[in-house]
């Protein structure tokens, strides 16, 4: 099952509620994962922002953590957050690295 979110800025944002459906990457996105399960979208979103334009965040329930892949508008926007191994969500470190990964990885 999967929750569709509109922002005010016109950002799509999904949320894949079932754990078996993997979500999909692109060159334009990064994966966030160990994101607190109390974050809400709106947060990740927020905190994704000051990075550049997010297009959509695609959020999953892992375990006792949530993960985010977030699509970028452009490709030098995600390259910059996902130079950083590591951003803050609230008080919480949570890791970040590029999505476009070959399907071995």
């Amino acid at each position: 099952m999967s929750i569709f979110f509109s922002l005010a800025n016109n950002a799509k944002i999904l949320v894949n509620t079932n754990l078996k459906k993997p979500i999909g990457h692109s060159d334009r996105a990064v994966v966030v994962k160990e994101i607190p399960v109390g974050t809400s979208v709106e947060t990740v979103h927020t905190v994704l922002s000051e990075f550049g334009s997010v297009v959509s965040i695609k959020m999953q329930l892992v375990g006792l953590w949530q993960k985010a892949v977030v699509e970028f508008a452009q490709l030098d926007q995600a390259d910059l957050v996902a130079a950083r191994w590591s951003i803050l969500i609230g008080k919480n470190a949570v890791k970040v690295a590029k999505a476009n990964l070959d399907k071995k990885s």
